[in-house]
């Protein structure tokens, strides 16, 4: 059965799953097939657990392109073998119609296993509170009266654009507060990965950023990696596999300039975009 063939397949037990799910803060949508569930599960014979890291790649991914496995591979590489105990996919709900496509593109070849997730909030510290409290439920001990005893720690590793990274410390999003007040809480179990903007990660603007005292406040928590190694796909965005698709009369061979093959095959069989 071809990718194709398998996504239309699953078009129903993903709406299955949104429809069970719907007020839910956060919640999987894909598992790999060969998953191991004891990262986030806990079971008597596996406690205590060491602590878990969660590599999480936040985009509206339409379509999943090129950048975005890597993204991931490159965030994966900036650690030591086998640091993360797996990646996470995260879209907003207004976002679930394009999970199926992200699932095949981000799970290849990669060395760590891939899920899928959703989340209703836009604010990254609601989303880290959401898929903390979806954890730590999932940690507890069928016998125990009490969360903590049974729940093992959880970081999350968010992969972020720099504009991205700027908005998140920008002060003014949390006035009266200070931005320390505000995300000492959210650094408390959080770390950001950046990738620097291609062609700007020395210039006088960025400089000043990384170098300000908020930012260096924060130095122990942010790691930064660059596409520049990875030649076009450094330049690859969403917009412009949505524009090939919608400008070309051979949208497939414009595609897979940007995206996977699989990913096109779908983009192509569901007119997506023109």
């Amino acid at each position: 059965m071809s990718l194709y063939n398998a996504i239309r397949q699953r078009t129903d037990l993903l709406t299955s799953t949104i429809q069970k799910h719907l007020f839910d803060d956060f919640f999987l949508t894909f598992e790999p097939a060969t998953s191991n569930s004891t990262w986030y599960t806990t079971t008597k014979e596996t406690l205590p657990l060491a602590c878990r890291r969660l590599l999480i790649l936040d985009s509206s991914f339409n379509p999943p392109t090129k950048a975005h496995a890597a993204l991931l591979k490159k965030a994966l590489q900036a650690h030591p073998s086998n640091y993360f105990d797996a990646s996470l996919l995260l879209f907003s709900s207004k976002n679930a119609d394009k999970e199926l496509t992200a699932r095949r593109k981000a799970t290849s070849s990669l060395g760590c296993p891939v899920y899928v997730g959703l989340t209703r909030h836009a604010k990254f510290i609601d989303k880290a509170t959401s898929i903390q409290q979806w954890y730590h439920h999932n940690q507890q001990h069928p016998s125990s009266s009490s969360s903590s005893s049974s729940s093992s720690p959880l970081e999350l590793h968010f992969i972020l654009g720099y504009d991205t990274v700027t908005r998140l410390l920008e002060p003014k999003y949390y006035q009266p507060l200070t931005v320390k007040q505000a995300l000492d809480p959210f650094f408390s179990h959080c770390y950001l990965i950046c990738a620097d903007r291609p062609g700007f990660a020395d210039d006088t603007t960025t400089t000043s950023f990384w170098q300000s005292d908020l930012v260096r406040g924060y130095a122990d928590k942010i790691t930064r990696i660059s596409l520049e190694d990875q030649g076009d796909i450094a330049t690859v965005s969403s917009t412009l596999a949505r524009k090939a698709a919608a400008a070309t009369k051979d949208p497939y061979q414009a595609l897979v300039k940007f995206v996977d093959e699989a990913v096109a095959d779908y983009v192509v069989g569901e007119k997506l975009y023109q």
